[in-house]
């Protein structure tokens, strides 16, 4: 009986997990907002705690998360002949730059590429008529100026993520600039406060995903079961 019992136990525990995993994988596929131009891509829940694989994963956890996220987009969304795409790249390179922040140097992630986006976006004819949009990536600079002064809330976890998104930020949208030139520049200056609101949610999002998941590695049984594995 007491082993009928575990095996039940054991059965309850799997299933509870397996919906569980479930429901979080179509939570974080439900769309947040579109983005504007597009009637068919959206930011999701995934797309802002994504980058945490780069957090906790190291350098094989931004390996993982490309892996996938190129099979994603290759198998349901594109075919062979839009790998190189600006549609393909737009979904797949802001993403791996916000989660290869973790792994790389911060001066790369919140200084070079801020100035490099910012120097490819108002040399493009719409992009200079816009350019208080390229300036949202000034603020990972400062933020990174802060941090090498050591001022203390600059070294939270937050403000590394909102360097993060940041990042994939200025990479997506020089992409969709070149790539996707409609845009007037009336439109991206309208998006320029949309846009910062959107990234402060996003950092927020990555901060409390964070917490989750450090209370539940955390927990006795899940340190059991990590220390078994390891053993």
């Amino acid at each position: 009986m007491n082993l009928l019992k575990k095996v039940f136990d054991r059965m309850d525990l799997q299933c509870s997990f397996l919906c569980g995993l479930i429901s979080l994988m179509l939570l974080i596929r439900m769309p947040i907002f579109f983005m504007v131009g597009s009637s068919a891509s959206f930011f999701s829940l995934g797309s802002a705690i994504s980058p945490l694989a780069g957090y906790f994963g190291g350098v094989i956890g931004v390996v993982l998360y490309t892996i996938l996220r190129f099979i994603w987009r290759l198998f349901f969304y594109s075919s062979f002949n839009d790998i190189f795409s600006i549609s393909f790249l737009v979904h797949i390179l802001p993403g791996w730059c916000a989660t290869a922040y973790w792994v790389l140097p911060s001066i790369v992630g919140s200084v070079l590429l801020p100035l490099g986006a910012i120097f490819l976006f108002i040399v493009h004819p719409i992009g200079s008529q816009a350019y208080v949009y390229a300036l949202l990536w000034c603020i990972p600079i400062l933020l990174q100026f802060l941090q090498y002064k050591k001022v203390t809330f600059a070294d939270s976890f937050f403000v590394q993520a909102l360097c993060a998104t940041f990042a994939a930020h200025a990479v997506g949208s020089v992409l969709w600039l070149y790539g996707m030139p409609a845009m007037q520049p009336h439109t991206w200056i309208w998006l320029t406060p949309v846009a910062l609101a959107e990234r402060i949610f996003f950092a927020a999002s990555m901060s409390i995903a964070r917490s989750v998941i450090v209370s539940i590695l955390a927990l006795p049984y899940v340190r059991r079961m990590r220390a078994q594995a390891i053993g």
